[in-house]
């Protein structure tokens, strides 16, 4: 016998590549780009959908801004974000980002993650930047806390980051809000975009609503 299509890849083939090699004999493929592993984004639209503030700070939540073609050409999944700004001193007050109330699992981890990019220097150490309030049925708090450590940081060209915590919701949680918490030392601007909450123990690549694996024919 023969062999007539030898092909050596340097990665384990996911389930979707192998079934699309499947689809015919001769094949162009590109697996240039990664496989973006189905998930679901349950943060509507990727979005903070309100801001607060207290003690010495103010803040404003501009949303629909663009970033630029500098920025998305480095491949940012998105091409508008939010900008927060923030004005006066951490002393005595802080600022946040935060969504509406989010229907989500009991018992079940999830990975919380967004991109953010600062007009100053700024260090990414508080644990509260990915901050959640889990609630019961009948509207209690049974669990709320912070879940960004500085070890969970993407680096992305011109300033961009993407932050990422997980966590393990409790047995009567009925719903969520994710915030984002800042105590800034000065007046600061960030410009904040693909706010993704999915059941997962890592971040996927940003998705607004959901991402599957099926195959077109």
């Amino acid at each position: 016998g023969s062999i007539q299509d030898i092909r050596i890849y340097d990665h384990c083939l996911s389930a979707h590549e192998a079934k699309d090699l499947s689809k015919a004999c001769i094949l162009n493929l590109d697996f240039s780009d990664p496989y973006a592993e189905p998930t679901t984004n349950v943060v509507p639209n990727g979005a903070f959908a309100y801001r607060g503030y207290w003690g010495n700070m103010t803040a404003t939540l501009t949303s629909g801004v663009s970033i630029g073609s500098a920025d998305y050409s480095i491949g940012l999944p998105f091409d508008q974000c939010q900008k927060f700004e923030v004005v006066g001193s951490s002393s005595g007050g802080g600022t946040y980002m935060s969504t509406n109330n989010i229907t989500i699992l009991p018992s079940t981890t999830y990975a919380y993650s967004y991109f953010i990019k600062a007009s100053d220097s700024f260090s990414y150490t508080n644990q509260n930047m990915l901050y959640r309030y889990e609630y019961d049925s009948s509207n209690t708090i049974v669990a709320e806390g912070g879940s960004y450590s500085s070890s969970r940081i993407q680096k992305y060209a011109n300033g961009w980051e993407r932050i990422w915590g997980t966590f393990t919701t409790k047995s009567t949680t009925s719903y969520i809000h994710v915030n984002a918490f800042f105590y800034p030392t000065d007046s600061i601007t960030y410009l904040v975009g693909g706010i993704q909450l999915e059941q997962k123990d890592h971040p996927t690549p940003f998705v607004d609503g959901a991402r599957d694996d099926s195959i077109e024919y």
